[in-house]
């Protein structure tokens, strides 16, 4: 996600062709105006002006649970500035912020196994760029908020582990990012009920160039109830 090719008038956000059960939209916005919107997991975009250009990528992907009972929808959304010309032919990553999200989960694929009474379930967070990327910038501001599912959201502190200041890093020679830059990671308490419960989670990220970042995911991670053992099904979501 975040590699583009710039060759003349054509940039372009590449990512991978979904499958049966699976709906993908990306909508391609340059300083505030849709010019592409199509119905896959990126859009192709021509004749763009030379220079600057603040550029807004919005995508929403969803399942319909029949292969995997979580992320049954996730909608992502980028803002940045890019720079070209149209006789320029080379690859440029985009500072694109990325995510990795990291809880521990069983076997079956639930968290909070074993957990006690009131007891919250951790999560580590990563925000970054891949190495390389034009424009991109440390982190400066992120947010995390949690809710299950028909109810509201609430914001989670995070506390800041580690950040990465030692710049953008090098882009590799191909179309294919090789490194991460920029990185600055969390750490976080999931406030969930003790009967267990479907999350919900939406993480906003800014760095220091002014890019930005927000993800909303459905049924992100699925918590057992408190003296739940790693059995395979496990609770009911609540709704």
């Amino acid at each position: 996600m975040g590699r583009w090719r710039r060759c003349p008038a054509h940039r372009s956000v590449r990512r991978v062709r979904g499958h049966p059960g699976v709906s993908q939209n990306t909508d391609f916005y340059l300083d505030g105006e849709l010019l592409k919107s199509g119905p896959f997991q990126g859009v192709n975009v021509w004749d763009l002006p030379d220079g600057d250009a603040e550029v807004r990528v919005v995508n929403t992907a969803t399942h319909d649970g029949s292969a995997l009972a979580s992320s049954t929808k996730t909608l992502s959304e980028w803002t940045f500035t890019t720079s070209g010309s149209r006789d320029d032919w080379s690859f440029q990553f985009q500072p694109m912020i990325q995510t990795v999200y990291d809880i521990e989960t069983d076997a079956a694929g639930m968290a909070g196994v074993g957990r006690k009474k009131g007891e919250a379930v951790p999560l580590s967070l990563e925000l970054g760029h891949v190495a390389g990327a034009v424009g991109s910038g440390a982190m400066t501001e992120a947010t995390l908020e949690v809710r299950v599912s028909g109810t509201d959201w609430k914001p989670v502190p995070l506390e800041l582990l580690s950040a990465d200041d030692s710049g953008p890093g090098e882009a590799p020679g191909g179309i294919f990012a090789e490194g991460r830059a920029w990185v600055s990671g969390y750490e976080a308490s999931l406030p969930v009920p003790d009967a267990g419960a479907w999350l919900d989670l939406r993480v906003t990220a800014t760095d220091a160039a002014g890019n930005t970042f927000s993800q909303e995911i459905e049924r992100a991670v699925q918590v057992a109830p408190v003296n739940h053992g790693a059995v395979k099904g496990g609770p009911t979501p609540l709704t």
